[in-house]
């Protein structure tokens, strides 16, 4: 008689509701608003709100080494804040170099 064998299963799932951005903190994937911790619940999951769409996020504890850090170019999920943050920064350089010419010439 053939064994039988349990279908592959992946270690753990990946995490797609938040990210950690370059200065650390917590971000909702959904709209890219920074996450305010609110509590923790029976020890084993954190319980965070999103005051930019407001939405509830838990998360349980262990996952919180799994976050992924995203930034800027060939990040997978790029919140629209960050496009925008990255946009005011290209502005401001293009400033820069129209005020070096200008002291230039």
């Amino acid at each position: 008689m053939a064994e039988k064998t349990r279908p592959a299963v992946p270690d753990v799932p990946p995490i797609s509701t938040v990210f950690r951005g370059e200065n650390g903190m917590l971000h909702h994937t959904r709209c890219g608003g920074v996450l305010n911790l609110q509590g923790s619940r029976g020890g084993i999951e954190l319980d965070f709100y999103c005051f930019t769409c407001p939405a509830h996020v838990t998360i349980p504890d262990v996952a919180l080494a799994r976050i992924p850090v995203l930034s800027g170019p060939g990040a997978q999920l790029v919140p629209r804040h960050l496009a925008r943050i990255e946009e005011i920064e290209e502005i401001e350089e293009n400033e820069e170099n129209e005020e070096n010419e200008e002291n230039e010439e």
